[in-house]
């Protein structure tokens, strides 16, 4: 069951076409946010909250105090552990932020010649997040930009001892209009560097430019998005992430949405998202459950809870 959950991270983050290439994947792949995981994902040109820290760091800006977010989710039968923390605050000069995420599974079976072994596997990701305090006039609209500097650190441990790190960085942008409407771009690890490992190999970490829209409407209760993650390689094709929300009331949030991810076989393959937001005063807590067509796992259970 280890193993089959070791082989499930690979795939889920790599596909196969990425593992014989000797590709690695952003950890940010799996999830970033249980609201953003409601809406399938569909979240670049939405960025009005702290998970903007992982999808889109432009978002930032908006915040006019401090933010913190945590999310937890558990893959393959628990197998499989995936936790989230961030947090950004604003200062004159801009907004700054943090944030971790960690995964990994332990107690891997690797069978010798004579006696069965074990080894550990972990991915983390550190990042690091400036956003432009202010809007600046553009196309009557108000632009806003921001960076992530993103460190990677993956490995094995216990009778296996290798380790991999690298660093990489986003640039996003957001235009905001009057009339609800919202176009962003996130060039994610737009570097072009990889993973390096202490063993002298080279993981590529492929550049994704992650375009998206979002509309607002009935007085900002109804929210849709769309977004679409077009690969550097012109080899992949690119998904698309469609959400939607709507604002129940000041303490319920509802959201659906349609998230596109690269099967083994390198086609396009459709899991559907939905999730509830509870929100009271400065807190909120969301929730959303997520389909995995393109493997044996059926579906995922998303869990954050934030300060806003």
């Amino acid at each position: 069951m280890k193993k089959a959950a070791f082989l499930f991270l690979v795939l889920l983050l790599l596909g196969a076409p990425a593992v014989a290439q000797s590709y690695t994947e952003d950890i940010t792949k799996i999830g970033a946010g249980a609201r953003p995981m409601g809406m399938g994902k569909a979240f670049a040109a939405v960025s009005d909250d702290i998970n903007s820290l992982f999808l889109n760091p432009a978002g930032l800006g908006q915040a006019d105090r401090f933010q913190f977010t945590s999310m937890y989710t558990s893959l393959f039968d628990g197998e499989l552990n995936y936790v989230l923390f961030g947090a950004s605050n604003p200062f004159d000069f801009g907004s700054l932020g943090f944030g971790f995420i960690s995964t990994g599974t332990g107690q891997i079976p690797s069978p010798g010649p004579t006696s069965i072994t074990y080894f550990d596997y972990y991915d983390r990701l550190f990042l690091l997040s400036y956003s432009l305090r202010g809007p600046v006039r553009f196309g009557g609209g108000l632009l806003r930009a921001g960076v992530n500097v993103k460190y990677f650190a993956k490995g094995f441990t216990d009778t296996v001892n290798k380790h991999g790190a690298g660093v990489n960085a986003d640039l996003g942008i957001k235009l905001d209009y009057e009339d609800g409407l919202s176009f962003a771009a996130n060039a994610q690890n737009l570097l072009g560097s990889g993973i390096s490992w202490d063993t002298g190999a080279v993981d590529s970490l492929p550049s994704i430019l992650k375009i998206g829209a979002a509309k607002r409407l009935f007085d900002s209760r109804l929210l849709l998005a769309a977004d679409c993650d077009v690969p550097a390689s012109g080899s992949l094709p690119a998904p698309m992430h469609a959400g939607v929300e709507y604002r129940y009331s000041k303490y319920l949030t509802f959201r659906a949405g349609l998230d596109q991810s690269i099967s083994a076989s390198s086609s396009l393959v459709n899991n559907l998202a939905a999730g509830i937001g509870l929100t009271l005063d400065s807190f909120r807590f969301d929730y959303s459950y997520r389909l995995y067509q393109e493997s044996s796992m059926n579906a995922a259970h998303f869990v954050s809870f934030s300060v806003l």
